[in-house]
């Protein structure tokens, strides 16, 4: 930065002193705090010569009343500082100061002044204020042309200063203009071969670039870069023609190309320096636009981090961010991080600049995407008020709005409103001949959707049918908007009944749908994919939709859903499971210790949740944020470790090959129906089913989700026998379930001898066993019935338990550590009413008698089959034993004691509040601490609260068996209550006990659907194992014994059909 001299005669400055009446000590101190500041100037430290240029400034208005120079550059020292800090609002004002104190002085031909109020003007533009950038740079060249001439390079300066600002404001004639004689000027002085001369070619062609002038562009920057990385390989002008080209290949939408260019100008640049940052923006934008969310974020992410909060980019940064996480399903962070993009928006630029306007935008589409219309459309009528400010409504952000506007609209069905905004909106594109852009596409596109809404298909065919493969062209055939624009065109196409031409273009948005789910699962964890399936899984549900509304069944459609819940249907789960087991193959020393930090901190969360509030140390959310780094950096591990397991694309026909002849398959599924692409607060129920010899599956309708909660909600407990944790309850109900449920389907298995079926929803709490019609034989009668997480699981080889080793748990001490202080009172924060769980409330955990007996007679079974045997009882029965078999479990393990599980109250207490041990379980936020086995020592901590000097409590939560490793367990047996139970959660089923036994890499699970009764269990597990110890067939040998039981107790299905057999 140039600054004045400092060359005064000292005589003038006394005799100026002293006329004026001033002591010497005033002046002493405005030099002393001026050339002290200066100093710390010199030395770059800037938060030092504020404070003592600031207090020179003070003085000088104090002792220069008759406007001395001395008080001009003393003004102009301190907007300097300003200046160099970034902070303009203070520049300006003080730059001001001192053009009005040499105004005053008659120094406007001194070359300082038209200097200072060139960069005054800079400092407009890069503030926004485009009119008195405008006002000043034409009041710079007339000062320069009278003091200098025009052919000098401060006049050619202005002149570019001028252009740039032209092109912000859309004047791109006038732009065009001053950039020509401003290189007509350099070109004279430093000649065609000179670095200047090349910088402001560069400059002509991102004014080409603006207008869709882009083969003159591409011309301009094809000369200038040879010649840059010739002259200054690492210098300004060649990264700024760098960054130019890749604005060129952005607007063409040649994202690939643009890449290398970014990744160029970060090999040449310091991370510090503001060209590394921008690079990296634009890379994060240019990842973001094919699709690539992995390095979006991860680029996104280090660009935020490394932009000052005083930066006039920081917002810019924040908001790519925020649109990436938007994206991805994380609508909270979005929000955050947009919230924070608008105060420093609002502080640098105001809320009048046309980037607070873009801001606002962004802002509108996260609501779009919530769901929240009316928000949407106020926030899009908002940033176009803005941008209409400072343009019209030719300028491309206009229209880029609007097209957002009209989409909130269509939203709200107000269809002719938006529908003529949208013709509006693409006459202007035209009328700017802007006709083979994305966001052109993207306007015809959304007036296609208008027209289908509203049933005019033939005029959205027209739409469609022109531009589908012109967009392909442009983005692939794997980007979101082509797919976007495919699902627009095969409703198009079922609107006007020609099925045949849309089963195609839906198979193909499909495809687009799994490569982007594809994408984001190989590197994020299982929260952040679950965020993600929420924003997707409404398409599934669509596909669904239009499948059931068809008149006449489509097969390839049915055959499309079935693939799509075969790959659904515990998707996070499969992705999760064997993600550590089988990165511990590897034997790497990094990955492992990874690894075990990774389950470190899970542990760490486990524990502190099973605190009371006043003793948790550590953050719970920090925890929380910390295991999501952990497990993405696994996932992405994995993903390039493991690509050959990473397939997501399924195929119903590598099940049915699997099938014998009269064996029939059932995937049951449950989706939120639509009509036209338009949510109704019905959830339907269907069965995909499917036989050997069928071409392709059928789709039977079966209820609304209201129908069967009807029914399950009627039923009662049975207090006839006690139970283990509560009173045994009736499976009352059963023919209105079977009529609901099986009806529908009787007619397609009625000779089948063998039925796989994997439930949804609500039938994960129904047992199939048990069901019948009135005077008929049950299913489980009928035929062989084989749960499953997924009729998927059929296309793998079978797996058959081993029986080498097997771990009995029973006649558990629940009292070991009671301490004699028996009475200890905790206030309880809930009310009884409205509370499902398995037991009284204030209870403690009664010993089972029936438990101990149990283990001793399976004990006696497996034994004399020859398996190596183990059996804890009593006091040995602990939370910290259990915990040790992880990595060395056995191949069977048998648990019968306590268990519990507690519906999600959807309530949070306050943190202060004294809760019971129970209460903190109740209110758990995370589902797998609502369900849970009890121990040895239980009844201290769920009577007394948490004993400080205890590593573990008795309390084994599904969050803490989930973070173990039971690979080595091909079947767990939960002889207990309700460990059937838990979340249902989309299609990932139950998150309860079950889930966490299946991230804990079990295979097989028998598990309860509701209270057990204790006499009854232990002589149904007793048939289970004789049976499967002769047979060797263990899912055999749990439908023998089933009917077995049922045969005793014919009329009492609660004695024998609460246990289900899950694979």
């Amino acid at each position: 930065m140039n600054y004045l001299k400092r060359s005064f005669v000292l005589l003038l400055i006394l005799c100026t002193l002293f006329s004026f009446g001033q002591t010497p000590q005033n002046y002493e101190s405005w030099e002393s705090q001026l050339d002290t500041g200066l100093e710390f100037l010199d030395s770059n430290n800037y938060k030092e010569a504020l404070v003592h240029l600031n207090e020179a400034y003070n003085i000088s208005q104090n002792i220069f009343v008759k406007n001395e120079e001395e008080l001009g550059y003393t003004a102009y020292y301190l907007a300097s500082t300003y200046d160099v800090i970034k902070n303009y609002e203070k520049a300006i004002p003080l730059y001001i100061a001192e053009l009005n104190n040499l105004r005053l002085n008659k120094a406007e031909n001194d070359p300082h002044f038209s200097e200072t109020l060139l960069r005054v003007a800079l400092i407009y533009k890069l503030t926004g204020d485009y009119d008195n950038s405008i006002k000043t740079s034409l009041e710079s060249l007339q000062i320069i042309e009278v003091n200098q001439g025009k052919n000098n390079l401060e006049y050619s300066e202005a002149l570019n200063n001028l252009s740039i600002v032209y092109k912000k404001t859309g004047n791109f004639e006038k732009a065009i203009a001053c950039n020509k004689l401003s290189n007509t000027i350099i070109e004279n002085l430093y000649g065609d071969q000179s670095i200047i001369y090349a910088q402001n070619l560069t400059s002509l062609s991102q004014i080409y670039i603006e207008i869709g002038e882009y083969n003159k562009a591409e011309l301009i920057l094809d000369n200038v870069l040879p010649l840059l990385k010739r002259l200054d390989p690492k210098g300004n002008a060649y990264i700024l023609a760098i960054f130019t080209k890749g604005v060129l290949h952005h607007s063409r939408y040649e994202y690939e190309k643009e890449i290398p260019l970014y990744k160029e100008v970060k090999v040449i640049s310091n991370k510090d320096d503001l060209a590394y940052i921008s690079a990296n923006n634009n890379l994060s934008v240019a990842f973001e636009e094919i699709g690539d969310y992995e390095n979006a974020l991860k680029v996104a992410i280090e660009v935020a981090g490394n932009t000052l909060e005083n930066d006039p980019n920081y917002f810019i940064r924040l908001q790519n961010l925020a649109f990436i996480y938007a994206e991805l399903g994380e609508f909270e962070k979005s929000l955050t991080t947009y919230e924070k993009a608008v105060v420093s928006c609002r502080n640098t630029f105001g809320t009048n600049h046309p980037l607070f306007a873009k801001l606002t935008d962004c802002i509108g589409q996260l609501y779009l995407h919530k769901g929240d219309l009316e928000q949407a459309k106020i926030l899009f009528k908002e940033a176009l008020s803005v941008l209409l400010k400072s343009f019209d409504e030719n300028h491309s952000e206009y229209g880029f709005y609007l097209n957002h506007y009209t989409s909130s609209l269509l939203g709200l069905n107000q269809n002719d409103e938006a529908i003529a905004l949208m013709i509006k909106n693409i006459k202007i594109s035209e009328s700017n001949a802007n006709i083979e852009s994305q966001d052109y596409y993207r306007k015809k596109l959304g007036l296609a959707k208008a027209y289908n809404k509203i049933g005019n298909y033939n005029e959205a065919l027209s739409i469609l049918t022109s531009y589908t493969e012109k967009l392909k062209h442009k983005l692939g055939n794997r980007h979101p908007d082509y797919g976007d624009m495919l699902k627009s065109l095969g409703d198009t196409y079922m609107g006007l009944e020609q099925v045949e031409k849309a089963i195609p273009i839906i198979d193909s948005f499909n495809t687009v749908l799994i490569s982007q789910i594809d994408k984001v699962f190989k590197f994020r964890s299982e929260k952040q994919k679950k965020s993600f399936l929420k924003i997707t899984n409404q398409n599934f549900d669509e596909l669904q939709s239009v499948a059931y509304q068809l008149m006449i069944p489509n097969g390839r459609l049915n055959e499309i859903n079935l693939d799509n819940q075969i790959m659904l249907k515990g998707l996070l789960l499969n992705n999760s499971k064997n993600l550590l087991s089988q990165l511990s193959t590897l034997n790497s020393t990094d990955i492992n210790a990874k690894i075990l930090s990774y389950r470190a901190v899970k542990t760490k969360l486990s524990t502190t949740l099973s605190l009371p509030f006043e003793e948790r140390i550590l953050d719970i959310d920090s925890l929380k944020n910390l295991i999501n780094t952990k497990e993405s950096e696994l996932v992405k591990l994995y993903s390039t470790r493991f690509k050959q397991t990473m397939n997501l694309n399924q195929s119903w026909r590598q099940s049915q090959s699997k099938l014998d002849k009269n064996d029939v398959s059932i995937e049951f599924s449950y989706y939120e129906y639509s009509k036209k692409n338009k949510s109704t607060d019905s959830i339907l129920y269907v069965a995909y089913i499917f036989k050997k010899d069928w071409e392709y599956p059928k789709m039977i309708p079966l209820f609304e989700e209201k129908q069967l909660k009807s029914i399950l909600s009627k039923q009662g407990p049975n207090q006839l026998y006690a139970s283990r944790g509560s009173k045994a309850r009736g499976a009352s109900n059963t023919k209105a379930i079977f009529d609901l449920v099986w009806g529908p389907l009787e007619n397609h298995v009625t000779n089948s001898s063998k039925i796989y079926y994997a439930p949804s929803g609500l039938l994960n709490q129904v047992s199939f066993a048990a069901l019948a019609k009135k005077g008929e034989k049950t299913l489980s009668e009928k035929h062989n019935l084989f749960q499953l997480s997924t009729t998927g699981i059929l296309a793998n080889n079978k797996m058959t338990p081993t029986t080498n080793t097997a771990l009995f748990i029973g006649g558990i001490d629940y009292d070991s550590m009671l301490s004699s202080n028996e009475n200890i009172i905790q206030h309880s924060f809930l009310k009884r009413e409205g509370i499902k769980s398995n037991r009284s409330r204030g209870e403690i955990w009664i010993y089972l008698p029936g438990t101990l007996k149990e283990v001793e007679t399976l004990q006696t079974i497996l034994e004399s089959n020859g398996s190596l045997v183990t059996r804890w009882s009593g006091k040995e029965a602990t939370e910290t034993n259990f915990k040790k078999l992880s990595g060395n479990s056995p191949n069977i393990l048998h648990i019968a004691t306590h268990g519990f599980f507690y519906e999600n109250l959807n309530k949070k207490p306050p943190s202060s509040f004294n809760l019971s041990t129970e209460d903190q379980y109740r209110l758990a936020e995370d589902p797998l601490m609502r369900s849970g086995l009890l121990l040895a020592g239980a009844n201290q901590t769920w009577k007394n609260g948490h004993n400080k000097n205890q590593v573990d409590d008795g309390i084994l939560t599904a969050m803490e068996i989930s973070n173990m490793d039971l690979s080595n367990t091909d079947i767990v047996v939960l002889s207990a209550c309700e460990t059937g139970l838990g979340d249902i959660d989309g299609s990932e089923g139950v998150y309860g006990l079950q889930r966490a036994f299946k991230m804990a890499g079990v295979h097989i699970i028998i598990m309860s659907l509701w209270e057990v009764p204790d006499i009854e269990t232990a002589e149904f597990m007793s048939l289970f194992y004789s049976n499967w110890m002769q047979s060797n067939k263990v899912k055999q040998a749990f439908n023998e014994a089933q009917r077995t039981m049922q045969t005793k107790y014919t009329n009492e299905p609660e004695k024998w059909a609460a246990f289900v057999l899950f694979e």
